[in-house]
């Protein structure tokens, strides 16, 4: 029986052994992975659709068609973006679906653009239109490469997406950690009656002669002039 060996480039693929050379280096994928190379270097010239991948590797698996009527589900965040990944998924206590990642594009062999990228989708798999964008929320941090890995949920309801943020030079690798936090659209930004300093705690204000002696739980004591010394506070009122 003759091998299928496909060489191209610097890559040799090698069908019936199932081994994936970089140069004379193995280079190590998932069994999927390897399928999904090896039909579309079997097919190169020919346009290969998602639903024949799918038919062709995983034939056979069960597969919610309830779920965006196909049980899959493929998006971007907007045009001539080539570098868009899902890093994270999460099932928010109201069945909705969190995926965390980044989007993006490669102008170079060197040089990543992207920023943190957040979708939400219905439990049925169509985008959640309250949520962001239609769904989608994309996030460009002050660097020129964010890459968002990690997304999670507070008690309160807000989320956060955790990742690394640098130049964009992949050879530098100049990055850091960095976070941002999001509003649900059920999350209440209420404000604590009586907290002048924000950490969600009542403060202690007390006017006199013109003056008020504000004392904070987290920022201490301020003191201000407001009004006249003739002005008297109305009981049972409050300022912000």
């Amino acid at each position: 029986m003759s091998r299928k060996i496909y060489k191209f480039e610097d890559f040799t693929l090698d069908c019936s052994k199932r081994r994936f050379l970089y140069k004379n280096d193995e280079v190590e994928l998932s069994s999927k992975a390897f399928e999904v190379l090896s039909l579309l270097v079997q097919n190169c010239g020919d346009v290969v659709s998602k639903d024949e991948i799918f038919e062709k590797i995983w034939a056979g698996s069960f597969v919610d068609t309830s779920f965006d009527n196909d049980g899959k589900k493929t998006f971007s965040f907007g045009n001539n973006l080539n570098f868009e990944q899902a890093q994270s998924v999460l099932i928010q206590p109201n069945n909705k679906i969190l995926i965390g990642g980044f989007s993006g594009s490669v102008t170079d062999e060197e040089t990543v653009n992207a920023g943190f990228a957040l979708a939400r989708l219905n439990s049925n798999g169509s985008f959640d239109i309250n949520f962001g964008n239609g769904g989608l929320v994309k996030t460009n941090l002050s660097e020129q490469a964010s890459f968002g890995y990690k997304v999670i949920s507070q008690p309160d309801g807000k989320i956060i997406l955790g990742g690394i943020s640098g130049s964009g030079d992949v050879e530098l690798g100049d990055l850091s950690p960095a976070l941002v936090r999001y509003l649900d659209e059920n999350v209440s930004v209420s404000k604590k009656q009586f907290d002048y300093d924000g950490d969600g705690k009542a403060d202690l204000a007390v006017f006199r002669d013109g003056i008020w002696y504000l004392l904070q739980t987290t920022n201490g004591v301020s003191i201000s002039q407001f009004g006249t010394a003739n002005d008297k506070p109305i009981a049972n009122s409050f300022a912000r």
